[in-house]
C-alpha cells in the first residue's frame, strides 16, 4: 500500500487522527521513500526520474509537510512528550468505573512523583498556599487574588487549568506564563527524573498523566523561583485531586458548586459539595462562597469532621467602597461573588502571613444575621487596583475583527451559562446603540466530555427569549415583571418567540483546532477519539434542530479552524456579524487560537 492509502485510510477510520507508531505520517514516509530508492537502483537514474518524479513531488506535499520539512524546537518537542502523557479515551472511560478506588492511588502517585523529584511537602507548605477549589468561578477567583497579592509586592505562583493557547499559561510566575525556555528547562528536568526513575522500578510504576505531572512540574517551579506565595486551583473536585497532597495550605476557598464532571463527582449537589470540601485540613480555615442549602449544610459537616473552621464570604454589598464605580477586569456582574471570596482569602492570607491585621477596618452589616457569615470592610486601594488590573482571558471577553465581533465566554456549567448569557444580553444592548444595521447574529458551541448539551442548548434559546422579549416590551412593563413573566414561559411558546427572532446560525464542531491531530500542538487531545467528537457535534446539532429549527440554521464542522473560515466568510458579506462562542474553554482557547490572539 503506498503512503497516500495508507494516510487516506487511516484519516477515513479516524476522522484525521494518526493512530499507532505504523500509521504516523512520518513512518508512511520514510516507507514510500524506501521503496522509490530500491525502484532507483532497479530502473536506473534517467527511467526512474522520468516515470516518479510527479510521485515524489505528490508525496512530499501530501505528508503534513510542515512539519516534515520544519526543524522541531526544544519547545515543541517538550509539547510532544507532555502530550503523550495524556490518557486515551478507553483508559479514562475505565477510570471512571473504577472512580471510587482512586484517591488513595491518585494521591500515593502524586507523592511518589514528588519524591523521586526531590520535592518534599514541607517546602510546598513553605509556599504560603491558597488551594481553591468550586464548580463555577474558581479560576476567576484564584486569577482575583493573584493579582491582588502582586499589587501588595508580593512574588506570586499561580497554576490553573485548562490552557487557553499556550500550555504555558497553566504555570505563572507574577501573573505571566512561563517563557518558552522556562518552561523547557523546567520541563525536561522533571521529565528526566521521572524517566529515570519509572525505568529503575522497571516499569511497574508508570509515567504520571498529563495534569498530574504539569501539578509536580508547577510545584517545583514555584520551589525554585522563591515565590511568596502559590495560588492552587484544584483540577477535578478537591477530595480525590492530585493538588490535595497540599498539607498545610494557610487558607482553602470554595466557589460557586454546580453540576459538573457528575460521573467521577456524583449527580447531586451534595455529593459534588463532599468531593469539593476533600480540601478542607485539620485545624485550617476555609472560606466558601453562598452555597444552595444541601451544598452548604455537606460543607459544614465536612469541616467538623476535619476539624477545620469554615467562614462563608459576605455578599458584594458589605464592604465600604470608596469610590463610586467599582471597576473589575473579568467583566460581568456574577464576578461579584468571585471578588468578594477573594477579598476574604487574601485578608486572612495578609493576617497570617504578614501580620498585617490593621490594614482592615470592619463594616457593621446589619443586613447579615448569620454569625458564620464574615463582615466586609473599608476596601482598601490596593484591592480596588488588584481587581481592575486582573485579567482572565477566555471569560466575558470581546474581540472585534472588522465586521465580526466575537464573545467569548467558556461557560460549561448550567449556572455559569446562565451568567454567560445575561452578560452577552447587556452587551448586546449597550452595543445596540451604535449598530448601524442589524446584525447577523450566530452561536458557536460545543460542550465537552459527560456533559448533557441539551441543559445548555435550552438555555441559549431561553436567553435568545429574554432578548426578544426586552426588544418588544421594554418601556411597558417594569424589568422585574419582564422577567417573571419569561421565566414562566412555557418551551413551545419560546420556540416561537425564537422562531422570529434568533441565531441566524448555529455552529457546531469539537474543540480541536485543526482536523489532523499534531503531536506539538498545544490543543492536542487524546482523551477523546475523533469519531467520538464527532458523534458529540452531530448530536448538539440534532439537538438544537429538535427545538424546531430548520436545517440550513444549523452546521457541522470536524474544526474550529474551519468554523472560523465560515464566519469570516459571512463577515466579508455582512455589516455586521456578532458571534457568541461557548459551551467550553477548550472551544473558547481553539477559537483564540484560531484567531491568533495573543494570551
Amino acid at each position: 500500500m503506498t503512503a497516500f492509502a495508507v494516510l487516506a485510510e487511516t484519516r477515513r477510520k479516524e476522522g484525521g487522527v494518526y493512530r499507532g507508531k505504523n500509521d504516523h505520517p512520518w513512518v508512511c514516509l520514510q516507507r514510500s521513500l524506501l521503496s522509490l530508492w530500491c525502484k532507483y537502483f532497479l530502473l536506473g537514474r534517467v527511467r526512474f526520474f522520468r516515470s516518479h518524479s510527479t510521485s515524489i513531488l505528490r508525496l512530499l506535499r501530501t505528508v503534513a509537510p510542515k512539519s516534515v520539512f520544519k526543524m522541531l524546537t526544544l519547545y515543541e518537542k517538550s509539547i510532544a512528550r507532555l502530550n503523550g502523557l495524556q490518557n486515551n479515551a478507553a483508559t479514562i472511560r475505565k477510570s471512571l468505573n473504577q472512580c471510587d478506588r482512586m484517591s488513595n492511588v491518585n494521591h500515593d502517585l502524586t507523592k511518589w512523583c514528588l519524591e523521586k523529584c526531590n520535592i518534599k511537602l514541607e517546602e510546598i507548605d513553605r509556599l504560603n498556599v491558597i488551594h481553591v477549589s468550586g464548580t463555577k468561578g474558581k479560576g476567576s477567583t484564584c486569577a482575583f487574588t493573584e493579582s491582588i497579592l502582586r499589587q501588595f509586592g508580593f512574588k506570586t505562583g499561580f497554576y490553573s487549568s485548562p490552557h487557553l493557547v499556550h500550555v504555558r499559561e497553566r504555570i505563572r510566575i507574577n501573573g505571566d506564563p512561563l517563557s518558552e525556555e522556562d518552561f523547557v528547562k523546567y520541563f525536561e528536568h522533571i521529565y528526566s527524573l521521572l524517566e529515570k526513575a519509572v525505568e529503575e522500578s522497571n516499569k511497574t510504576v508508570t509515567m504520571p498523566s498529563y495534569f498530574k505531572f504539569l501539578t509536580v512540574m508547577a510545584f517545583h517551579v514555584f520551589i525554585k523561583e522563591k515565590v511568596d506565595v502559590a495560588i492552587v486551583e484544584v483540577g477535578i473536585g478537591g477530595e480525590h485531586d492530585c493538588t490535595n497532597i497540599i498539607q498545610n495550605p494557610v487558607v482553602c476557598g470554595v466557589t460557586t458548586l454546580d453540576y459538573d464532571h457528575m460521573p467521577l463527582l456524583g449527580s447531586t449537589i451534595e455529593l459534588i459539595a463532599w468531593h469539593k470540601a476533600g480540601i478542607f485540613k485539620s485545624d485550617g480555615i476555609a472560606i466558601v462562597s453562598e452555597q444552595p442549602d444541601g451544598a452548604m449544610k455537606v460543607l459544614k459537616e465536612r469541616a467538623t469532621s476535619k476539624n477545620c473552621l469554615m467562614q462563608i464570604a459576605p455578599p458584594f454589598s458589605a464592604y465600604a467602597w470608596p469610590v463610586n464605580k467599582v471597576e473589575y477586569g473579568i467583566p460581568g456582574i456574577h464576578q461579584q461573588l468571585n471578588i468578594t471570596l477573594a477579598f476574604q482569602m487574601v485578608k486572612l492570607w495578609l493576617e497570617k502571613v504578614h501580620k498585617s491585621t490593621n490594614l482592615f477596618k470592619h463594616v457593621e452589616n446589619m443586613q447579615v444575621s448569620n454569625s458564620e457569615v464574615l463582615p466586609g470592610f473599608v476596601v482598601p486601594q490596593k484591592f480596588l487596583d488588584g481587581i481592575r488590573l486582573c485579567q482572565w482571558l477566555g471569560r466575558s471577553q470581546i474581540i472585534e475583527r472588522g465586521s465580526v465581533t466575537y464573545y467569548l465566554d467558556g461557560a460549561h456549567t448550567p449556572k455559569s451559562l446562565e451568567c454567560c448569557m445575561k452578560w452577552f444580553l447587556d452587551e448586546n444592548q449597550s452595543a445596540r446603540r451604535s449598530w448601524k444595521y442589524d446584525p447577523f447574529m450566530i452561536m458557536l458551541f460545543h460542550c465537552t466530555g459527560c456533559r448533557d448539551p441539551s441543559m445548555f442548548l435550552l438555555e441559549l434559546s431561553k436567553a435568545v427569549v429574554l432578548n426578544v422579549s426586552m426588544n418588544i416590551l421594554l418601556g411597558h412593563m417594569k424589568l422585574n415583571n419582564l422577567l417573571y413573566m419569561i421565566a414562566f414561559l412555557r418551551t413551545d411558546s419560546a420556540l416561537k418567540v425564537l422562531q422570529k427572532y434568533d441565531f441566524k446560525l448555529a455552529l457546531f464542531c469539537p474543540p480541536r483546532l485543526n482536523p489532523v491531530i499534531d503531536q506539538h500542538s498545544h490543543h492536542a487531545n487524546y482523551t477523546c477519539s475523533s469519531y467520538e467528537e464527532l458523534v458529540r457535534v452531530a448530536d448538539h446539532a440534532s439537538i438544537w434542530r429538535s427545538f424546531g429549527y430548520a436545517d440550513t440554521a444549523a452546521e457541522e464542522f470536524d474544526c474550529v479552524r474551519k468554523a472560523i473560515e465560515r464566519i469570516e466568510k459571512l463577515g466579508v458579506a455582512k455589516n455586521e456579524v456578532i458571534v457568541l462562542v461557548t459551551g467550553s474553554l477548550h472551544l473558547v482557547g481553539s477559537v483564540l487560537a484560531a484567531l491568533e490572539f495573543e494570551v
